[in-house]
């Protein structure tokens, strides 16, 4: 059952379509998330949902319940942004208490009864020992982790995240990860989730459902929208470093077809060719393929090897990116392992030709994925 369904909603800020007939159902108990870049409509989304804005047109379900007309506070939803918003004048354990001690629910529980919920909660998030602190005295992570607290002791049915984590470093990102994906699990709880950052939602999320100025471009599974991308900004949105995308065009030449970049052709696959053949799509396409999908070699591998030069190369630890040029695109390569490569050095790029994705010059849509 849905925990949560947005069924062709807009939102309009004055003349500006902020977001455009969004539907998508997150699943009772699911880790949904909304990524795009900025601007794209997320938290717009998120705010509708709470019911902190209102839904321009469209209708808004929670647990079948429509509620577009119900204020927020009878939503059963918690909502936590990117600035914590913790009360300067409050120790964490108040900070987490005042949910609880707010006018529509003061009369549910006694004081030893929010004293145990917040004791369970923070033991749950490891900040037994920052109960008595102020805001001041916390870090960025604990600041992240009493807000995150906050909101769960409410124990919503619906829980909503926008850039929770995007300002914390890189280490502090990485844990933090790990630990709302283990606290979701514990929870249960509907989870919806927006982030600007691929790799955040490939690792978390359940279900992944990415927006592009207002519109939902695709959505499905971290592995379907990595693997089978639905449109080019899909392709070039997800994946690090994200998907190499160019122009090209196809030829026919004895009974092979082939793929034409600039002064150079690959010999494509049978398996391509046929699915090209099937979709009887155009001589101009655009093509992309993943920075994995493409291997250097210092040698002439086969017949569909370029000759190239490495334009810039960065060792980054267990792996390199290259980026060699080939007529005048740029091409990136991720490679695995030790190599070693010099700026201008001459070596020889290898596609993996069964690897290829093939897009739509004008719309962008996906022929071959």
């Amino acid at each position: 059952m849905p925990g949560v369904s947005l069924k062709n909603i807009w939102k309009k800020y004055g003349g500006v379509e902020a977001v455009k007939g969004v539907s998508f159902d997150c699943q009772k108990g699911q880790f949904f998330c909304l990524l795009g870049p900025s601007g794209a409509g997320k938290t717009s989304i998120l705010k509708m949902t709470a019911g902190v804005e209102e839904v321009t047109s469209g209708e808004i379900y929670i647990e079948d319940r429509l509620v577009n007309d119900v204020k927020p506070q009878e939503r059963d939803i918690a909502m936590m942004f990117e600035n914590y918003a913790l009360y300067p004048h409050l120790t964490v354990f108040g900070n987490m208490a005042s949910p609880l001690s707010s006018h529509i629910r003061k009369a549910k529980y006694s004081s030893n009864e929010i004293g145990k919920i917040i004791r369970e909660t923070a033991r749950l998030l490891s900040i037994e020992e920052l109960l008595d602190r102020y805001p001041r005295q916390l870090s960025g992570g604990q600041k992240q982790r009493a807000a995150l607290g906050r909101a769960l002791v409410r124990k919503p049915s619906v829980f909503l995240l926008d850039e929770p984590i995007s300002h914390l470093d890189a280490k502090l990102r990485h844990n933090m990860r790990t630990e709302l994906k283990k606290i979701h699990e514990e929870v249960g709880v509907s989870l919806i989730y927006a982030t600007p950052d691929q790799l955040e939602a490939i690792s978390m999320a359940d279900v992944i459902a990415v927006i592009n100025k207002g519109e939902i471009q695709q959505i499905g599974t971290p592995e379907e929208v990595f693997d089978h991308p639905a449109n080019e900004f899909v392709a070039g949105f997800i994946g690090e470093p994200p998907m190499n995308l160019f122009s090209c065009s196809l030829r026919k030449k004895t009974g092979e077809l082939f793929l034409r970049i600039g002064d150079f052709e690959l010999m494509l696959s049978q398996e391509v060719k046929k699915k090209l053949e099937e979709q009887m799509v155009s001589d101009e396409i655009k093509a992309g393929i993943r920075p994995t999908n493409l291997h250097v070699t210092k040698r002439k591998k086969d017949k569909n090897s370029i000759g190239t030069e490495i334009y810039v190369f960065e060792p980054l630890g267990r792996y390199s990116i290259a980026t060699a040029r080939v007529n005048n695109i740029l091409l990136k390569i991720k490679i695995r392992g030790h190599f070693e490569a010099t700026e201008g050095e001459q070596v020889w790029l290898n596609f993996d030709t069964n690897k290829f994705h093939f897009f739509e010059t004008k719309s962008g849509s996906a022929i071959v994925t």
